[in-house]
């Protein structure tokens, strides 16, 4: 557990510093070759930037970012590797849950960029034609999609063990359950004459009907309407 530890604790803090370009550079790019009519720089916090002429355009490029969404960015960032940096240079039960919370912190944050990129990038291509637009990934997307990998082997790493110790207990109690109703089905079956899809009665023991039935006084008297004594609802005749 210490080693798995260890590791998983090393690969949050590599995969946090891999996302930590996304602050000052742009994740992708759209362009349109056959028409550069602007080239459109997105970072992974919501910055835009609008360079008109396409690449290499001499027009100044216009900028549309909201502060908070880089504050939030940031932070993140850097709580979680604090956390992680934590979690690994100490030892302790409070150092663990303070680097699994970075962890997942910085894997929430890293999916979440990853995830709208990659929409982003089924929106707008491939498309055909010369003047199709294109998406191209940059080095700073590249990082994220790398923190991506890292951060998930090293939550596997922290919560793998964990999580099969969890799992086993009620995977056995499952597989009983299973089993015990399993066996009632076939138990039923056998004692009916029925096959699988038989129909159960909860409260009325199965009768065979290939065996001879023998009456008994203890069986008692069915009720029935279709009685052929007309009195039956008047009371008993006097002797």
């Amino acid at each position: 557990m210490v080693r798995e530890w260890t590791w998983g604790v090393r690969l949050a803090v590599v995969g946090v510093l891999l996302a930590m370009p996304t602050i000052v550079w742009p994740a992708w790019q759209l362009t349109f070759p056959g028409q550069p009519e602007f080239e459109l720089s997105v970072w992974t916090w919501g910055r835009l930037e609008i360079r008109p002429g396409g690449p290499g355009g001499a027009d100044s490029p216009e900028l549309r970012m909201a502060a908070v969404p880089l504050v939030v960015h940031v932070l993140i960032l850097f709580l979680a590797s604090a956390a992680t940096g934590v979690g690994m240079v100490r030892r302790g039960r409070h150092s663990q849950k303070l680097g699994l919370a970075g962890t997942a912190a910085g894997f929430v944050l890293v999916a979440k960029g990853v995830t709208e990129r990659t929409a982003e990038a089924a929106h707008w291509g491939p498309g055909d034609g010369p003047s199709a637009p294109e998406v191209t990934t940059l080095p700073a997307g590249l990082g994220e999609n790398a923190a991506l990998v890292v951060l998930t082997g090293a939550l596997v790493l922290l919560l793998g063990r964990s999580a099969v110790r969890v799992a086993t207990p009620l995977w056995r109690q499952l597989s009983v359950r299973a089993r015990a109703d399993r066996d009632a089905e076939d138990a039923v079956g056998r004692g009916t004459g029925l096959g699988a899809g038989g129909i159960i009665v909860h409260g009325v023991r199965p009768v065979d009907s290939t065996a001879p039935h023998v009456s008994s006084p203890d069986e008692g008297v069915p009720f029935s309407d279709l009685s052929p004594d007309d009195d039956r609802f008047w009371p008993p005749k006097q002797a």
